[in-house]
Parts: C-alpha cells; structure tokens; sequence
C-alpha cells in the first residue's frame, strides 16, 4: 500500500508536474498570445495616434490655411475699401474743386456784371454830360437868336429911327424903298 500510495503519489506527482507544465506551457502560450495581443493592441493605439495625428495635423494644416485665406480675404477686402475711400475721396475731390470753380465762375460773372454796371454808369454820366453839353448849346443858339433878333431890332429901330428923321429933314419927298439884308432877313427901307 505504501507502494501504491508511493506510485499514486508518483503519478500524480508526474501529472501535477505535467499538469503544471501544461499549465505553464498554456499560460505561457496564453501569456504569449496576450503579449502579442498587447503587442498587436500597442501597434493599433499606435496607428491610431499616428492616424489621430495625422487627422490633427491636416486639421491644422486646414485651419492655418483658412486662417491665410481669410487674413487674404480680410487684406483684399480692405485694400478694396481703402481703393473705395481713395477713389471716393479722389470723386469729392473733383467735385469739391469742381464747385469751388463753379463758385469762382460765379464770382467772375458777378465781378463782370458790377464792372458792366460801373461802365454803364460811368457812360450813363457821359450821356448825361452830352446832355447837358447839348442842353447848353441848345440854350446858347436860343441865346445867340435872340441876341441877332435883339440886334436886328435895334438895327431896325435906328434904321426906321434913321430914314424917320431923315424923311422929317427932307421933307415931302420921300426916297424910294432900298432893300437892306440882314441876316437871312429882308428889311424894307423907307
């Protein structure tokens, strides 16, 4: 018995010992397949990451460019409007210059017309000199006139006074009528 008990022993000594290497060995396979398994994991988070990586990347990439063509939209949109206030700006100015030649236009008109006036009234002045001139002239005829009418009068007044008493001197004969011309006037003497 103690020999049965011995070999028993033996045996399941033999096959604990088996056992237990076949349970190394299968946890050694199963460590094995786990570290592959790990390994293969490892190189999965790993591609991941790279993959992950490379999406962030690219993301970056795609947004840095976004971020240039948005900085050139924003730089052409203001260049744009700073060539609208420009030519804005250059359009007021020939506007403004153009007004303010309209306004010297109007200007020069005005200053045209006050010297017009002034020449009108300084001719208005001339004319009312000849006026006055031919007024003068007119009144100095009429003078003149009356003097050679005074004249006349007198001359005829000492002619008639003349050939009266000359007809009282000589008595009943009286001399035949002479025709005396005295400007542009005919006086009959007796």
């Amino acid at each position: 018995m103690k020999a049965k008990i011995k070999i028993g022993f033996l045996i399941s000594a033999q096959m604990l010992f088996v056992s237990a290497n076949a349970q190394t060995a299968t946890e050694r396979e199963a460590q094995a397949a786990a570290v592959a398994n790990q390994s293969r994991l490892d190189s999965q988070i790993n591609a991941m990451k790279e993959a992950e990586a490379k999406v962030e990347a690219e993301r970056r990439t795609r947004e840095a460019t976004w971020q240039q063509e948005q900085a050139k939209i924003k730089s052409e949109k203001f260049a744009l409007e700073e060539a609208k206030r420009r030519a804005d700006s250059a359009r007021v100015a020939r506007e403004d210059a153009k007004k303010e030649e309209e306004r010297q236009l109007q200007l020069e008109v005005k200053r045209l017309d006050l010297e017009m006036q002034r020449r009108r009234l300084k001719r208005a002045d001339d004319f009312i000199d000849r006026e006055l001139k031919r007024q003068d002239a007119e009144i100095d005829v009429v003078k003149s006139d009356a003097d050679v009418k005074r004249n006349e009068s007198q001359g005829k007044k000492a002619l008639l006074e003349g050939a009266g008493k000359g007809l009282e001197n000589a008595g009943k004969n009286p001399p035949k009528p002479a025709n005396i011309t005295i400007t542009n006037r005919t006086i009959e003497k007796y």
